[in-house]
């Protein structure tokens, strides 16, 4: 999936600035873009991509590698996206509506 979809990501990025996709394969896409490390770490990378300054609305985390981890592992790493880099990159939870 993400093959078929890596020109138009890399026609979006250029647009906003960064010029580095175009023209990598899907291996040389995926050992680029991922951010790895710590949570400020993370943050910090998030904050410094021009595509994601920009004004990107939707960001996709990925946690898993097959067999790599189970569904307590990745609640932690969701955790630790919504209570950590989550608001170190200005993501606040909506507001619960009211009935």
């Amino acid at each position: 999936m993400l093959g078929s979809r890596l020109t138009l990501l890399a026609e979006r990025a250029a647009r906003s600035g960064n010029e580095s996709l175009r023209g990598l394969t899907v291996r040389d896409y995926l050992d680029l873009v991922p951010f790895y490390g710590s949570s400020d770490d993370i943050a910090e990378r998030v904050r410094a991509d021009p595509a994601i300054a920009a004004g990107a609305t939707d960001f996709v985390a990925n946690f898993s590698h097959a067999g790599e981890f189970d569904a307590d592992d990745v609640r932690a790493r969701i955790d630790v996206l919504a209570g950590r880099i989550g608001p170190a990159i200005g993501w606040r939870p909506a507001e619960r509506a009211t009935s």
